[in-house]
């Protein structure tokens, strides 16, 4: 607010504004297109450890895996441009399957609506396979019913048979966490089931 009351740019003032810094795996800093953003610190860890030992992930191999941790991402990801061309980069959200996963998602496609960011669907369709969800509770969460509409309208468009389910879950006030997608079972899924991948507009390479 000072600077700008005083009419002064960055650029006078030798100033660079950077993003706040996340947590992250990268494959190799000069060739960085495909990227991962994780919500929650155990899967993050799970599918990175995954990966380095020569894993794919539903047949992706992503060359940036991001520890969102939570809300923190709306403001961070601005930190992108720091270690790989943001814009040309084709990026992949999984979170929770909750109202407020589903909100930080939304809010990343809004905030950076410049840069190619779509659900990771075949982690998602995976959640929803299993069958299993939980209350959730006492736990904060923002049932913003414009996220749910925003939400459902890109099921609508790449998986529809899900859409009931993804309304069912809010409605009932469920959740399921990404969590259930851990190592062990990235190995059985390799080595027993091949999941279909499923993409939106938004593609891995």
């Amino acid at each position: 607010k000072i600077i700008s009351r005083l009419n002064l740019t960055f650029e006078q003032l030798k100033m660079i504004k950077y993003g706040q810094m996340f947590t992250y795996w990268i494959r190799r800093r000069e060739k960085t297109q495909n990227i991962l953003i994780l919500e929650n610190h155990s899967t993050f860890f799970s599918i990175k450890r995954w990966v380095e030992n020569g894993g794919s992930v539903f047949g992706i191999e992503p060359d940036l895996i991001i520890f969102g941790d939570g809300k923190h991402i709306i403001k961070s990801l601005s930190f992108l441009d720091e270690i790989a061309v943001a814009k040309s980069c084709v990026i992949k959200y999984f979170g929770d399957i909750d109202p407020e996963g589903f909100l930080i998602y939304n809010s990343l496609k809004k905030n950076y609506s410049d840069l190619c960011i779509s659900m990771f669907y075949p982690a998602y369709k995976f959640l929803l396979d299993t069958g299993k969800s939980y209350d959730i509770g006492q736990s904060q969460q923002n049932m913003n019913t414009n996220v749910l509409e925003d939400i459902t309208l890109e099921f609508m468009q790449v998986i529809p048979e899900y859409v009931n389910k993804i309304k069912d879950l809010w409605n009932g006030k469920k959740r399921i966490p990404q969590e259930l997608l851990t190592y062990e079972v990235l190995k059985y899924l390799s080595n027993n089931v091949r999941q279909p991948i499923v993409n939106s507009d938004c593609r891995f390479e």
